[in-house]
């Protein structure tokens, strides 16, 4: 509960924190009141957890303020709720598009967008080097 105070966090805000050992992908999650989180998960899918379950150990890195009105964040928080057991794709729907999803910013990721371009790049390289073996 200190770290929502501290961080003076609200239902409707979204919070990031590193996913990986190297720290290169981050996880999403909405914080919906009483210390709970609904996140979208790889192998569950949209679903509510702890806190404490959310972060797994790892710090918050950031608050992603919610960016429509004070009076919309409970449509938000429901429109989540409403999204639970909403299947995850890493290209399509994964935590990153969900929260920007809930803050109606269109459901886009920019680490997708990265894992797109370096997964085209590594497919390009792979054809032309097996062009340039022959």
């Amino acid at each position: 509960m200190r770290l929502i105070e501290k961080n003076d966090i609200k239902p409707g805000d979204g919070l990031i924190r590193s996913k990986s050992f190297l720290g290169i992908i981050d996880h999403y999650g909405l914080y919906v009141g009483q210390s709970m989180i609904i996140e979208n998960h790889p192998l569950n899918g949209v679903r509510l957890v702890s806190l404490s379950e959310f972060l797994n150990g790892r710090p918050l890195l950031k608050v992603k303020p919610y960016p429509g009105l004070e009076w919309t964040r409970n449509t938000a928080v429901n429109r989540a709720y409403e999204m639970i057991g909403t299947r995850y794709s890493v290209f399509d729907f994964n935590c990153e598009h969900f929260v920007n999803y809930i803050h109606q910013v269109g459901v886009k990721s920019g680490q997708a967008d990265v894992a797109k371009g370096l997964l085209f790049g590594l497919l390009a390289f792979g054809v032309v080097a097996a062009i340039s073996g022959k």
